[in-house]
């Protein structure tokens, strides 16, 4: 079972927090991410994915355990009537009736502990495997929370941005119509330059409209993650002004992330651990045509428990080897299923294969943005 190392949150949240003022009480990128720990629906169901996934492990694990079973009866009441003939010793045969009444109990205490069990161990295996997938997978979640709080958080902090431009700009353009209306009574304007003013003055609402818009929904998505609604805080923390500086990759080769992703990304580590499970699916199957041995011990008390041991008292105690294997089973159900197995081992590879691609693809694509982003060196900075 995988155990997440939490510093990740800070790798995650450390060049956004350094951009950022801290006031006491407003809402942090670490706070919000505590609170997703706990809110998030997409987390929480991941969460307890992973807890049904831990299960499938024990699960096989029990295939190869000792089993002990107990079974008892007690019967205080019985009646037979027995009726058979009976001859005299003049030969005359007549037919006697027979009836009594008896108690009767058997009770046994059974232990078994599998020997050779390939469906047992095979079980046990997939098990495994399919406990890692659940932990890969919550693991691409956990990794996936982080960049969605901090993607949303800034979303939040752009919009606000965006509303802020849009009013200076739409002030600005008021101003301007208003000085168009002036010059134009005193006769030095234009009517053009008066329509043009109005028309920018009209776009710049529409923008501020829009950017309103665009902070409630993100504000909206913000809430989903966090689990609380914004009006019930005091705020976001504010972005501090200035240059951001770009961090450059390291490594800065591609082949180097190419072998980190390979080895470390959630995904692709669940597509793997899934085809090893779908190849102990196959070898479950299989065997179905291998002999199992088991090595048991029984203890059991009788006393009347059939009709041939009326008022007759046994005490057992036995133990061995059983062997039982499968000759016929219909001539069909389990070739195919064995047939059908690997095709579906086929299909988990093909799958893990398509998502090697898109990962080195995103690599790629991550690198390059990476390289334009250290290249790139507006001139208002400072």
């Amino acid at each position: 079972m995988i155990r997440f190392p939490w510093k990740v949150v800070g790798l995650a949240a450390g060049p956004l927090l350094l951009a950022m003022s801290a006031p006491a009480h407003a809402l942090g990128i670490l706070d919000a991410y505590a609170l997703a720990l706990e809110k998030d629906p997409t987390y929480q169901a991941a969460l307890k994915e992973k807890q049904a996934g831990d299960e499938n492990e024990k699960i096989g694990r029990a295939g190869l355990l000792p089993q002990v079973s107990l079974s008892y009866q007690n019967a205080p009441r019985n009646w037979q009537t027995q009726k058979y003939q009976q001859s005299d010793i003049f030969g005359r045969v007549s037919d006697v009736t027979k009836r009594q009444q008896y108690r009767s109990y058997a009770g046994s205490v059974t232990l078994t502990q599998a020997l050779f069990d390939y469906e047992a161990y095979a079980r046990y295996k997939a098990g495994i495997a399919q406990t890692l997938v659940s932990d890969e997978r919550y693991r691409g979640k956990l990794f996936d929370l982080a960049v969605r709080v901090i993607s949303a958080y800034v979303e939040v902090a752009y919009a606000k941005d965006q509303i802020a431009l849009a009013v200076a700009q739409k002030n600005a353009y008021q101003e301007q119509l208003a000085l168009n209306d002036r010059l134009l009574a005193a006769g030095e304007g234009t009517v053009t330059d008066l329509s043009e003013t109005q028309a920018r003055y009209s776009l710049a609402v529409a923008q501020e409209i829009e950017a309103r818009d665009a902070l409630d929904s993100a504000q909206r998505d913000l809430e989903v993650i966090i689990g609380v609604p914004l009006e019930q805080l005091d705020g976001l923390q504010i972005l501090k002004p200035g240059k951001f500086n770009v961090v450059p990759l390291s490594p800065s080769k591609f082949e180097d992330w190419q072998k980190l992703a390979l080895k470390n990304n959630p995904e692709l580590a669940a597509s793997r651990h899934g085809v090893e499970a779908a190849k102990y699916d196959v070898e479950r199957n299989r065997a179905g045509f291998m002999p199992q041995v088991q090595l048991y011990a029984s203890h059991s008390e009788n006393d009347s428990s059939s009709d041939n041991t009326i008022n007759q008292k046994y005490r057992t105690d036995s133990i061995g080897l059983r062997v039982s294997m499968s000759l016929y089973s219909g001539g069909g159900l389990r070739p195919r299923r064995v047939r059908r197995r690997p095709a579906m081992v086929r299909r988990c590879m093909r799958w893990m294969r398509r998502w090697g691609q898109r990962l080195m693809i995103c690599v790629s694509n991550t690198i390059c943005v990476s390289a334009a982003a250290l290249s790139w060196r507006p001139t208002n900075w400072r």
